[in-house]
C-alpha cells in the first residue's frame, strides 16, 4: 500500500483537484489521509466530506501548527509500505503513484521521483529539469550521487512531494517543526537515508503556482533561506565533504538569488550589502569557476556595488518579461 499524506489549510479553493486526482490513481491500493491543520474556512468539512465519500481517505483535525507537524502526524498514522506527500493545491497524473511504485519495487529503490511541472496563471509552466519536455533520462544513483543532483534542484529537487519513500526512509527522519523552507530541510536527510534513488523522467506531479507562493516578493523569507542554506551548507561539510564545493557553489548561487528577490526600496538595503560582501568572499577560486555564466556575471557586476547589479537585473528581467 502507498499512503498519500496531504497538509490541508485554507485551501478549499484548489482542494477537490487535488483529492480528486488521488481517488482517481489507477493505482486502487493507496490511502489518503487528508491532515486539517486547523483551517479556518471550509476546507476541513471538505475533507470530511471526501473520507464520506470514498473509504480510502481517513482526516485527520488538528490544533494549526503548521505543514511540518501536519506532515508528521500523518507519517505516524499512515499504514503503508511506501509514503507520499501532495500539497493540497497541487494535483498528481493519474498513473503517478502506480508508476513510482511498480518502479520501485523492479529497481529495489528506496526513492523514486518523477519529474514536476509549475503550473501558473494563463497556463504558463516550467519544468524543474531543463531537459523536458524535449527528453531528459533515467537516472540511478546512490546515495552520493543523489545528495549532488539535489544540489542542481533540477531532477532530484528540493521537494518531497514529486517522489515516493520506502517507509524506512522516516524511521528516523521527520520534518522539523517551525523551520522555514521545511521540504529544503529535511530532503538531504531522506536521502542520506537511501542506498538507491531513481529519477524517473516523466512529469506526474503538477506544482501551483500562487500569487502568495515562492519567495519572489516574500521579503524577510529570503533572508531566512539564506540561513537555511548556510546550515545546508555546514552539513555537506560535514556529513558529505566530498560535495563541499558543489554545496558552496549552491549556496552562493542561492545568495545572488536572494538580491535578485529583494530588488527595489531601501528596506533591506543594509542586509543586502552585507550580501553581497559575503557573496565576494564566498566567491573564491574554487567556487567561481563553478558557476553558472550569467552568476559569474552577477559577481562582477557585485564588485562594483549593489546599484551597477540592481539596475542590471531590473534591464534583463524587462527584456525577459518577468
Amino acid at each position: 500500500m502507498v499512503s498519500v499524506i496531504v497538509p490541508v489549510y485554507k485551501t478549499e479553493k484548489y482542494l477537490d483537484q487535488c483529492v480528486s486526482s488521488l481517488t482517481a490513481q489507477t493505482l486502487r491500493d493507496l490511502e489518503i489521509l487528508l491532515i486539517d491543520d486547523g483551517s479556518p474556512n471550509n476546507s476541513g468539512a471538505m475533507c470530511d466530506t471526501w473520507a464520506a465519500r470514498d473509504g480510502r481517505v481517513r482526516v485527520f483535525h488538528t490544533a494549526n501548527g503548521g505543514i511540518s507537524r501536519a506532515r508528521n502526524v500523518g507519517l505516524e498514522a499512515a499504514k503503508g509500505e511506501y509514503i507520499g506527500f501532495m500539497d493540497s493545491d497541487d494535483w498528481a497524473e493519474p498513473d503517478m503513484y502506480a508508476s513510482l511504485l511498480s518502479l520501485a519495487e523492479e529497481s529495489g529503490a528506496d526513492i523514486v521521483a518523477g519529474a514536476a511541472v509549475l503550473n501558473g496563471k494563463n497556463g504558463r509552466t516550467k519544468y524543474f529539469d531543463p531537459e523536458l519536455p524535449r527528453g531528459s533520462r533515467r537516472l540511478i544513483l546512490n546515495r552520493e550521487q543523489a545528495e549532488e543532483e539535489l544540489l542542481r534542484n533540477t531532477k532530484i529537487t528540493n521537494s518531497v512531494w514529486d517522489k515516493l519513500y520506502r517507509r524506512g526512509i522516516f524511521e528516523h527522519v521527520r520534518f522539523t517543526p517551525d523551520v522555514f523552507l521545511e521540504d529544503f530541510d529535511i530532503m538531504p536527510r531522506c536521502l542520506a537515508a537511501a542506498e538507491l534513488v531513481i529519477y524517473e523522467p516523466r512529469v506526474l506531479y503538477h506544482y501551483r503556482v500562487r500569487p502568495d507562493s515562492g519567495l519572489h516578493n516574500a521579503g524577510e523569507k529570503n533572508f531566512l533561506f539564506i540561513e537555511q542554506s548556510l546550515h545546508r551548507l555546514e552539513y555537506y561539510r560535514e556529513h558529505f565533504p566530498a560535495l563541499s564545493r558543489e554545496a558552496a557553489v549552491n549556496h552562493v548561487t542561492n545568495c545572488i538569488a536572494c538580491l535578485c528577490n529583494t530588488r527595489g526600496g531601501q528596506t533591506f538595503r543594509p542586509r543586502r550589502e552585507e550580501l553581497r560582501r559575503q557573496i565576494l568572499r564566498d566567491a573564491d577560486g574554487d567556487t567561481y569557476p563553478r558557476l553558472t555564466d550569467l552568476n559569474r556575471l552577477a559577481v562582477t557586476l557585485l564588485r562594483f556595488g549593489l546599484i551597477p547589479f540592481d539596475a542590471a537585473l531590473g534591464f534583463y528581467q524587462k527584456t525577459r518579461g518577468l
